[in-house]
């Protein structure tokens, strides 16, 4: 059963009881293959099995991949792909249990102890994975973990303990960093977002699982279109974990209606119900006009009975062929699992047949259902059942999490800007050389822009009732995803220096101002206004000056607010009486435009822009 010499976890019932064993999934065939983190497993392995620091903590954001990089480990050392003296049992504490109930300090104590002193008398043969690692300096709701770093580190220092810890940097920062001696036992590994490609081949890993699981389909489309929406539109998560939580979301769904009846059907029973009940009561009237009304429910219901009854055979049909379809799959499975658990066990009679015969015979039958589903799909015109997980899927369900419209999210920005001069001229008029500008630069954009960097900004110089705030409002409504409406800022609001804060930070106080980082958190495909620029206070300017640059803003919590998806619109009037000279000139054209101005103009309005806002 074991491939690997390591203690017995059944021996140890306070590690069954807060611990999971690893090892144990992974010899199963549990874990799916871990994908794009070889480099960071081998160089886990390489501490684990070096002769200093022989401890790690994995560093990275929430949903990045932690724990999937433990996972991977647990399969090198199933596979035997490690060192002999790293051939141990790998089991997660769960930190979360160890605090469950632990009202009085001494409880936990007792509980920790307890599972240091099972490792300590299992002859090295553990390797202990704490996930959120920091929770053992004690946290708000229970301070009763301020010990368990000293229990810890006095284990680590004599070398009795091997141990991977894994939380985030802002909480690595805040606990760890500030325990020099905690920290020096630790080898630091920083675990980066999975690109959209890598994303992409994880959820392709998990394809089977969900479907096995859930009972569907999921297009290859499906798995591409999630790993690049969630990377685009989902913000405050990672990858992979969102484009996971969007699959799953998917395959919920489509479980949820197979589960169900059709709403046709449903539909059709409720109104073959409502003429069971008028006919009973026509029944019982004897004027012409009630029989004749008599006469035509009769024959609405056997007109009713017959598609209901042909509706009801076909979904019986389907589901059949959709259960049949997930029991083959789950054996399927089965016998997956007991391949690898032969290979483990070194039962290669077992384990070639199951390979030549049995799971070939299976993966066909598997075939043949799925065939006959597409065949089905062609000759009708539409399924009872749709356990299909497509596209279309995954842009209905990101539109309900961003409440972007589903024919936005369908469009690709390039798309939205090759028809942007053409609509927002439906709404402005005698502007065209402006929107031209407007639209070249968000192409450029979209094109050639950093995805570090803010989404797009643009500065409308103007006199006033010239129609910049019209134009802005055009744009929002012709060319972004963007439904909810716009952030509007009039900044001769915030002409003194106490208003700095109120603008940037979401505080109570300030409950009837506008919360720009608050509103950017709750609605970051968004578009922000801010009108009157000039007038804002030179503290308020310089702070935007690094949304401008770097795409977010630190507010006093320490909270990144991202603003790479918002289009930022600065209006003022700077340099209006430059351009009021230029139009009473009587030899320069009377339309006021960019290209109209002349290049000294041009020259003396950026100059007094530079100087006053910049």
């Amino acid at each position: 059963m074991i491939c690997c010499e390591t203690g017995d976890v059944a021996t140890n019932q306070v590690l069954n009881t807060y611990g999971h064993d690893f090892i144990a999934d992974a010899e199963t065939g549990k874990f799916d293959c871990v994908i794009d983190r070889s480099q960071i497993i081998s160089q886990c392995i390489d501490i684990l099995f070096g002769k200093t620091k022989v401890n790690v903590l994995l560093i990275g954001e929430p949903g990045v991949g932690k724990t999937a990089i433990v996972k991977g480990l647990a399969q090198r050392i199933v596979n035997q792909d490690i060192p002999r003296t790293l051939s141990k049992r790998l089991i997660g504490l769960d930190m979360q249990e160890l605090l469950v109930g632990t009202i009085y300090h001494d409880e936990f104590q007792q509980r920790l102890k307890s599972v240091l002193k099972d490792i300590k008398c299992s002859n090295d043969s553990f390797i202990l994975f704490i996930d959120e690692i920091h929770l053992i300096f004690g946290d708000k709701i229970n301070q009763n973990t301020n010990d368990a770093a000293d229990l810890l580190k006095a284990m680590l220092g004599r070398d009795e303990l091997q141990c991977i810890g894994a939380t985030t940097l802002d909480i690595y920062k805040e606990y760890i960093e500030k325990d020099p001696t905690f920290e020096t036992y630790f080898q630091q590994i920083f675990v980066e977002e999975v690109s959209i490609n890598d994303c992409i081949s994880i959820l392709h890993s998990l394809k089977d699982r969900y479907e096995l699981k859930f009972g569907v389909q999921i297009l290859d489309s499906a798995l591409i279109l999630a790993a690049q929406l969630s990377h685009h539109y989902i913000i405050n998560q990672f990858l992979p974990d969102k484009a996971i939580d969007l699959i799953d979301e998917a395959c919920v769904t489509a479980c949820a209606q197979i589960d169900s009846k059709p709403e046709i059907i449903d539909q059709l029973e409720r109104r073959k119900l409502e003429l069971d009940v008028e006919e009973t009561a026509l029944s019982q009237k004897k004027d012409k006009a009630s029989e004749q009304r008599l006469q035509e429910v009769q024959k609405e219901l056997i007109d009713f009975k017959t598609k209901l009854q042909s509706l009801e055979l076909r979904y019986k049909a389907e589901k059949e062929r959709v259960d049949e379809l997930r029991k083959l799959k789950q054996e399927l499975r089965n016998l997956q699992i007991k391949t690898v658990q032969g290979q483990c066990e070194k039962k290669s009679a077992i384990v070639n047949d199951m390979k030549n015969e049995a799971i070939p015979n299976l993966e066909q039958k598997i075939a043949e259902i799925k065939h006959q589903i597409t065949e089905d799909k062609k000759q009708e015109q539409y399924r009872l059942l749709n356990e299909v997980i497509e596209s279309k899927t995954i842009i209905e369900i990101v539109g309900r999490w961003t409440g972007i419209s589903v024919s936005k999210l369908s469009q690709t920005e390039s798309d939205r800007l090759l028809i942007l001069h053409e609509q927002t001229n439906q709404i402005i008029v005698e502007q065209d050389d402006t929107i031209d500008i407007i639209v070249n630069n968000l192409t450029n954009r979209v094109e050639f822009s950093s995805p570090n960097r803010l989404f797009a900004s643009l500065l409308f110089l103007g006199i006033t009732n010239f129609g910049k705030t019209q134009l802005e409002k055009a744009l929002r409504l012709k060319s972004l995803n963007f439904l909810k409406p716009m952030i509007h800022i009039n900044m001769s609001e915030y002409t003194e220096s106490p208003s700095v804060n109120r603008l940037i930070d979401t505080l109570s106080d300030y409950l009837d101002y506008d919360q720009l980082m608050e509103d950017i958190r709750q609605q970051p495909y968004g578009l922000i206004f801010f009108d009157d620029f000039e007038k804002a206070h030179p503290e308020i300017r310089n702070s935007f000056l690094q949304v401008l640059q770097h795409g977010c803003l630190m507010n006093e919590k320490d909270e990144m607010v991202d603003f790479k998806n918002t289009l930022i619109i600065l209006a003022s009037n700077i340099g209006a009486q430059y351009i009021l000279e230029e139009v009473k000139n009587p030899t320069s054209s009377r339309k006021v435009s960019d290209e109209n101005l002349s290049q000294t103009t041009k020259d003396n309005i950026m100059k007094e822009v530079r100087i006053i806002v910049f």
